[in-house]
């Protein structure tokens, strides 16, 4: 009997067709196995975004933050991320933002100098919020997994969340989201929310000899417009490359 040989062989072929066919699928596949270690020690799976980046995000939804009388969304300014790049010889980059309060960020930067990455800034990035929240940003080099690993360990010393909230149900939104676009001349999407627009750089970028740094952290800004009444829309630098001078500044330079 020689079915069972054509039928595998049908099926592989089915299978490069697939991913001949339709790149976008295969990509996907591609991406999940590829970073499958980085899920399980993160807790959570990520999501591929342009230039072969994988992004985690750690919303801060066990905060209540005030800007006023303006009830601060995570999904405004309160929500941790950290993305992935593979580097051209081996191991990989990684980058992020992880919210803390005060009293969160010694113990967070102790368990992320223990596993190889490094702080890049500590700031502000709102104004007059109570409780007062800071900004870690984050970078370092290596095997991914181990990368991931020392992460998790910090985030595990907050009260971020362990496990990634479940997508809500989409309710009307009472911005108007085209006009937000027409002006910006970007469109953008609505997330826990928030219209949220990012802006890559559009030069490439160069950091340790490697292009590309991962995009979702050279954002320029990304315009956060809460539909909440009174409140204001609030901009953030995502991933400073130089230490800026003062907690409120940032820097890309």
């Amino acid at each position: 009997m020689r079915y069972p040989v054509v039928m595998r062989q049908s099926a592989l072929l089915a299978t490069a067709l697939m991913f001949v066919l339709h790149p976008r699928v295969g990509r996907a596949q591609s991406a999940r196995g590829e970073w499958s270690a980085v899920d399980a020690a993160l807790g959570r799976s990520g999501k591929a975004q342009p230039g072969d980046v994988q992004r985690y995000t750690f919303p801060r939804s066990d905060l209540h933050v005030m800007v006023g009388d303006v009830a601060v969304k995570p999904a405004l300014a309160l929500t941790s991320w950290v993305a992935f790049r593979r580097l051209a010889n081996s191991g990989a980059m990684a980058m992020g933002d992880l919210v803390l309060s005060e009293a969160e960020v010694p113990a967070v930067i102790e368990k992320l100098e223990a596993g190889g990455v490094h702080e890049t800034a500590l700031h502000n990035h709102l104004q007059h919020e109570s409780p007062r929240v800071m900004y870690l940003h984050v970078e370092g080099r290596g095997d991914p997994a181990a990368l991931a690993a020392a992460i998790h360990a910090a985030l595990i010393t907050t009260g971020t969340p362990a496990t990634a909230p479940t997508p809500a149900a989409g309710a009307p939104f009472a911005l108007d989201t085209a006009a937000l676009a027409h002006a910006l001349q970007r469109s953008g999407t609505v997330n826990g929310g928030v219209y949220q627009v990012s802006v890559p750089r559009a030069q490439t970028i160069r950091m340790g000899g490697e292009d590309n740094v991962p995009r979702r952290c050279l954002a320029i800004s990304r315009l956060r417009g809460s539909r909440q009444p009174s409140a204001r829309s609030m901009a953030a630098c995502p991933c400073p490359l130089r230490r800026p001078a003062s907690t409120s500044s940032c820097s890309t330079s």
